[in-house]
């Protein structure tokens, strides 16, 4: 053990095992030249090479080794190649299973325009923080059981989940990161089609809003953001310029 910080490594699947070895060689790098003490990695298996030898995708003795971490470094999952015989039982993804685990409740996705790259849009400066665990997709929706379901073979429905406690959450976080930046906030939403459960959100945002009387807020709605856009929280959006932050609301596929 080193004076430095203890990270998990877990390679995953797909492109993993070929960009996090690549990563962690940066970091590696990184700390060494700067003089600080290094990494002291902890290899952990996930994805279908753990599934074929332990029989699940994330192990659960990999949550014991996570809590002594201070954080981790994880590939993709590709849980669409996984067997039948998975896809039939009880275990979650491993993404799905580390966020509800650790409460991973806000997906913070900067995106900035480099000079060099050629873009449809110069000046680009985004980031986009989403909720993570609530919303349409049906494997975060229930305590119990599947929010997607068939009461008959002809009918398919999925239940949205939308709570105070999350929509408080993320908006929380997106103000607070546009006070860092531009201070200017757009909440985007489809109160107009779906009323109560993005009204709820929507509510909760601007009762965050009036908690940070120096950030300007926008009410995107459903229509989008005309200006530039600096940071997007599903719900919440930053701006490059004119707008700081941009909180978007809970995760509905496709919108």
């Amino acid at each position: 053990m080193t004076g430095g910080l203890r990270l998990a490594c877990m390679l995953g699947d797909g492109i993993g095992p070929e960009i996090v070895p690549a990563a962690r060689q940066i970091a590696d790098e990184a700390l060494a030249r700067s003089g600080a003490d290094p990494v002291d990695w902890a290899d952990l298996p996930m994805g279908a090479v753990a599934l074929a030898e332990f029989g699940y995708a994330l192990p659960p003795a990999n949550i014991e080794v996570l809590d002594g971490c201070d954080g981790w470094l994880a590939g993709p999952h590709d849980s669409e190649s996984y067997p039948e015989s998975w896809h039939a039982g009880p275990e979650g993804v491993p993404g799905v299973i580390l966020r509800g685990h650790y409460e991973l409740y806000a997906n913070i996705r900067p995106s900035k325009s480099h000079p060099a790259v050629p873009s449809l849009v110069k000046d680009v400066d985004l980031v986009i923080v989403r909720e993570n665990t609530e919303g349409f997709y049906p494997d975060r929706n229930m305590f119990s059981g599947n929010g997607e379901f068939m009461p008959t073979p002809d009918l398919a429905l999925c239940v949205g989940k939308f709570s105070r406690t999350a929509a408080r959450r993320i908006a929380r976080a997106a103000f607070e990161l546009a006070q860092l930046r531009r201070r200017h906030v757009t909440i985007v939403h489809k109160a107009n089609v779906i009323p109560v459960c993005f009204g709820l959100f929507l509510e909760e945002c601007r009762a965050v809003a009036c908690e940070h009387p120096d950030v300007e807020v926008d009410d995107a709605g459903e229509s989008g953001v005309a200006t530039p856009v600096d940071a997007v929280v599903r719900g919440v959006q930053v701006h490059r310029t004119g707008i700081d932050l941009e909180v978007p609301g809970l995760l509905v596929p496709g919108a």
